[in-house]
């Protein structure tokens, strides 16, 4: 695609959905008669089991299933922002929803919204302080970004940064280089 078309599209979301069919397939045992039928099923039952979780049907930006902060998570959050914390709610997830469509999970990398560009970065953990949903992300420096094919070289740095969740534009597809440099491709709207 991207030499006859010039640009790649991200499917980087799709890939995730393997996991809910491999944790089946790994454990599927009657394969004589029709094994993918079977894994079919199993991966449709899941589908609908989530149907039923509380929240199934929300949208808005936040965690996707938090819980209560664990106590060094707590102690992390309270820390980066300065706080006593002794009564506040902060509640964690390894799941966000960044806008209604889109959500992303620790270590994804992601795009961050800085003014009018953008940046990208890993994210460390989500949570929501009183209902606010905020992201810590260690943030990279760009190195090198090739609009024509989509494509951009960041520096990882071990800076981490406070964010509001809203500001995460989406998560792309990279790869660590052998220089330790990280390589993404950028989506068709950030290019």
């Amino acid at each position: 695609c991207l030499m006859r078309l010039g640009l790649l599209l991200n499917c980087f979301v799709l890939e995730r959905k393997h996991r809910v069919a491999k944790r089946y397939a790994t454990e599927l045992q009657n394969t004589s008669g029709h094994p993918s039928a079977s894994l079919l099923s199993e991966v449709v039952s899941h589908q609908l089991g989530m149907l039923d979780r509380p929240g199934a049907f929300s949208f808005s930006i936040g965690l996707v299933g938090g819980r209560p902060a664990p106590a060094r998570a707590r102690k992390l959050i309270v820390d980066g922002f300065d706080g006593d914390g002794q009564e506040l709610d902060i509640r964690v997830s390894n799941e966000s929803r960044f806008n209604s469509l889109a959500t992303c999970c620790t270590k994804d990398v992601v795009l961050v919204k800085e003014g009018d560009a953008f940046r990208a970065g890993q994210v460390e953990l989500h949570c929501e302080i009183e209902g606010v949903p905020v992201s810590l992300v260690s943030v990279w420096q760009l190195k090198a970004h090739e609009a024509d094919n989509g494509y951009a070289v960041w520096q990882p740095s071990n800076t981490a940064e406070w964010i509001d969740t809203s500001d995460i534009l989406d998560t792309v597809v990279h790869q660590v280089l052998p220089d330790g440099c990280v390589g993404t491709l950028l989506p068709m709207d950030y290019r």
